[in-house]
């Protein structure tokens, strides 16, 4: 195949969170659902603030490449500014410069194949 591979995919941890997106899939691989269970869990991010908003930031972290390849220093800053305010206001970030997000949710997914 001429040409160099295409871009991997945008890492997104969200991408099986909205409604009928696994069951679709499973649908698809003709598995039934057996059950599906979500919880709730804090995701300690730490006090490395560079690791932190790193974590933090993985699901744009591909518009903020977009803006450093075009050298706009400025809306780099800007992005990372309003992070950290929403982490502060959201309570996220702790006194001691511990961040904690706090509502992660999870899916543990059971599916079964017909025996047929």
């Amino acid at each position: 195949i001429p040409g160099p591979p295409p871009a991997p995919p945008p890492i997104n941890p969200l991408a099986l969170a909205e409604a009928g997106v696994v069951e679709g899939y499973l649908s698809t691989a003709k598995l039934t659902l057996a059950s599906l269970v979500e919880s709730t869990y804090p995701f300690e991010l730490g006090a490395d603030r560079d690791m932190a908003y790193k974590v933090g930031t993985i699901m744009i972290k591909s518009w903020l490449d977009e803006l450093k390849a075009k050298g706009d220093a400025e809306g780099v800053a800007n992005a990372e500014r309003e992070w950290w305010a929403q982490a502060k206001s959201l309570g996220y970030e702790k006194e001691c410069g511990s961040v904690t997000i706090h509502d992660n949710t999870f899916a543990l997914v059971v599916a079964t194949k017909p025996e047929n």
